[in-house]
């Protein structure tokens, strides 16, 4: 099988590591096991190494397939390649003087990232009676190189079959440019801007701006600059104006200790009066924000630790095209939650970032179904090239265009920067002709995509017709026969099992598996206690109808709860419905309860409750023919849900159905019980776990895991009953979750955001990378649940 240098570039740890001797060498290793359960350890003392060879193996582990006996392959790290010729044949002589045969083993060697860089093996040399011995190295193309003893070997830079001409792809690009620099999240720290939750009363132009200070000069203290999403030319920000409010929980304000919200807003009112009266237009509309859209009190901010994400130089980037990034030094705001903050005064990173090359790397790797580019995450990877030489230039041109009048033409400078950053990632004459190619196609297809949206309105096709060998493998999809001898042989001398796409299947589910712990440690999950009416359509109301119960009798209210509802066309959030709760006669005392007959408590319900009465006695005939009544008609057949029995019920929650075609799991932080027994909630604040249950891997892995004997529109009916989901595994690594976190919380605050699709699929994204899922089972998983 051929293996390219994208293939060596994602082996990063052991994990990926047995991936690859699985996939790529066919080395038969059992799933879910870690490489040391199926090997054991070669000390640097046994291996015979001296004082200087030692320094350089980090570690050495000969693979054990069959309990007790010895493969003859030895995976050996390295620190570095230096020297692994002449530390290969000191442990071959150390192996024949234990009596073994040295000509058996195979080496494996590893980079300190445990990525193979050479898989070799020692022969003696031929018509010599010495005791040389020569080395091998086993080439992909399974050609062999011959190795002197005392030939210092330089490694080839890839293992791919010789070509007479290199076709350039824009997959061996993407590996060429990072292989070159180092990610941006380890230079920089990067975060999101904030988000008002309301941009109408906290945004404001120059205007109101100085009508607001003249009026009372202390407003300009907490009016700041700020930087939005919506920019006229890269380079240099244009600035708005913000009404700086953090919330009590981060900042201490003059009514931050106050003991009732009332109090405090007397104080504020005091303190900023014209900001106080501007806010006081738009007071129902800041008081109705998502609670993690606003802060302490309703006039401020949500709670984020803004002096460190905002303060000192920064450059600022938009998450969708055109790519436009701007530096910054005035302490400005960055406002939308979609435009991230990159905390540098690295003015070449801000020349890469705008370049050419920049852009075609963002629009290849990361472009998206909605559109966008880059979140947080993906900026972390980007590579950036550390050639100190042509920074400086950068550096020198971009300071020089910063101080460029806006009316200038910048396109010369441009350019300039173009040709160092493509010199700095030491691309060659035919890889810029093909980057500038693709991006002129790239520009066309955006104009038509853009002219396609004002004409009806959706976003055209992702069309992507290449697949890997090893996606249609995965997909059962048969290979192209082999005319080798049978039975086939892997690359070191291993027998080569058939693979079928069930068996892919199994070994996906067990990986999945093996890279997390069970859900129940994590959270705890309840099946209810679901309120289930007998008809819906006399107890379950909406808003309006509420109001006007209240209104005709302010007395109903004491009847009426809110209730979490979660249909299973329901997604992120639930929705909100109101519950006429009249709970049963047999566990609660009401005025009707102890009346001789049915119309007796009639009439004294009737009396009480004069237009819930009317209202429910138009289903009487319905109801008296349902099972799940009361005594009476109009009564509910459980006992009242109260907080103190199921505090569960009233705190923040995860909400999803016992059991549809998809799990669609919402956040609730109403403290409200909820409708129906076939509802489950899970009490926690981990918007984590709500992401990684919506998520492709979860809906995938439910679909083999939790099938019930029963299809729904020939779709399988899948039940999340809490014996199955107890073990569902949740991983542990802290950056995805950070950032799944923080686009779940996005999605909460504005469920109806155009850029829910978008947002959903950088959490599948993240989440693949949570489980360290390989680009062809992402395929396997993306085949199943687009379906």
């Amino acid at each position: 099988m051929n293996i390219s240098l994208k293939d060596l570039h994602e082996i990063k740890n052991e994990s990926s590591l047995i991936e690859f001797l699985k996939e790529k060498l066919n080395i038969p290793i059992p799933n879910g096991v870690a490489l040391e359960d199926i090997s054991s350890k070669y000390s640097n003392y046994a291996l015979g190494l001296n004082e200087s060879n030692s320094k350089q193996v980090l570690d050495c582990k000969e693979l054990s397939l069959t309990p007790g006996q010895p493969s003859g392959i030895l995976i050996i790290r390295f620190l570095n390649d230096l020297g692994y010729s002449s530390i290969l044949h000191a442990i071959s002589n150390t192996l024949r003087l234990q009596g073994k045969n040295h000509e058996d083993f195979r080496f494996i060697c590893l980079t300190e990232n445990y990525q193979p860089f050479a898989i070799a093996y020692i022969k003696d040399a031929k018509n010599s009676d010495s005791s040389d011995t020569e080395l091998y190295i086993l080439a992909w193309t399974q050609e062999k190189v011959t190795i002197s003893t005392n030939t210092n070997h330089v490694i080839p830079d890839i293992f791919i079959h010789q070509q007479e001409e290199l076709q350039i792809t824009s997959e061996d690009l993407l590996v060429k440019l990072e292989m070159i620099g180092t990610p941006l999240g380890e230079l920089c720290d990067i975060n999101n801007g904030i988000t008002t939750g309301y941009n109408p009363a906290f945004i404001i132009n120059d205007e109101i701006r100085n009508r607001l200070i003249t009026e009372h000069q202390d407003c300009e203290d907490i009016i700041k600059l700020g930087i939005g999403k919506h920019q006229e030319r890269r380079w240099k920000p244009s600035y708005k104006n913000i009404i700086w409010i953090p919330s009590s929980k981060s900042k201490n304000w003059q009514w931050s200790n106050a003991i009732s919200e009332s109090i405090a807003e007397n104080i504020f009112q005091e303190t900023y009066p014209t900001i106080s009266k501007h806010l006081s237009r738009y007071t129902d509309e800041i008081k109705n924000r998502n609670e993690m859209s606003r802060g302490e009190f309703y006039w401020e901010l949500p709670f984020q630790e803004y002096d460190e994400k905002f303060q000192g130089p920064k450059i600022t980037i938009y998450d969708k095209p055109p790519i436009m990034a701007f530096y910054d030094k005035s302490d400005a705001i960055v406002i939308n939650p979609y435009v991230y903050c990159i905390q540098t005064s690295d003015l070449s990173i801000l020349g890469i970032l705008n370049s050419s090359l920049f852009n075609w790397y963002a629009h290849t790797k990361f472009k998206t179904k909605g559109g966008g580019c880059l979140n947080k995450s993906k900026l972390r990877i980007v590579p950036i090239s550390t050639n100190q030489s042509i920074k400086e230039l950068i550096t020198d041109l971009v300071h020089e265009l910063l101080n460029t009048n806006d009316n200038n033409d910048i396109s010369v400078l441009e350019d300039k920067i173009d040709m160092l950053v493509y010199k700095m990632y030491q691309l060659t004459d035919e890889e810029i002709d093909y980057v500038k190619n693709s991006l002129s196609k790239l520009n066309k297809h955006e104009e038509t995509v853009k002219r396609n949206k004002l004409s009806d309105g959706f976003d055209s096709p992702r069309h992507d017709d290449s697949e890997s060998q090893e996606t249609k493998e995965m997909k059962g999809i048969s290979k192209t026969p082999n005319t080798d001898d049978v039975p086939q042989t892997n690359s070191i001398g291993l027998e080569n099992d058939s693979t079928r796409k069930h068996a892919h299947i199994d070994k996906l589910l067990a990986k999945i598996q093996k890279n997390g712990t069970p859900l129940i440690n994590h959270a705890e999950m309840y099946g209810g206690p679901g309120i289930t009416p007998p008809l819906n359509k006399a107890f379950v109301i909406d808003e309006e109808k509420r109001h006007q119960f209240i209104n005709a009798d302010s007395k109903n209210d004491e009847l009426i709860i809110p209730v979490v509802n979660m249909p299973n066309n329901c997604k992120w959030k639930p929705e909100w419905r109101y519950l006429i709760n009249i709970s049963n006669s047999e566990f609660k005392l009401w005025p009707w309860s102890d009346a001789n007959n049915e119309e007796s408590a009639e009439k004294i319900f009737s009396e009480m409750y004069p237009s819930i009465s009317q209202h429910i006695f138009q289903y009487k005939n319905e109801l008296i023919d349902k099972s799940g009544i009361g005594r009476f008609y109009w009564e509910l057949s459980i006992k009242e849900i109260t907080k103190e029995e199921y505090p569960r019920l009233y705190q923040p929650k995860i909400v999803y159905p016992a059991a549809g075609l998809s799990i669609g799991a919402g956040y609730d932080t109403t403290e409200s019980p909820i409708l129906f027994y076939w509802t489950c909630i899970i009490p926690t604040t981990d918007l984590v776990l709500l992401g990684i249950l919506n998520s492709n891997v979860f809906q995938w892995y439910a679909g083999f895991q939790y099938q019930a004997n029963y299809k729904y529109k020939n779709k399988n009916w899948l039940t999340f009953k809490k014996s199955n989901m107890k073990n569902y595994p949740i991983p542990d690594r802290t950056e995805e979750r950070n950032d799944i976190f923080e686009i779940v919380q996005l999605i909460i605050e504005d469920p109806n955001n155009a850029l829910i699709p978008e947002l959903e699929e950088e959490i599948d994204q993240l989440v693949y990378k949570l489980y360290d899922l390989t680009p062809a089972e992402i395929d396997l998983i993306e085949e199943e649940t687009s379906k």
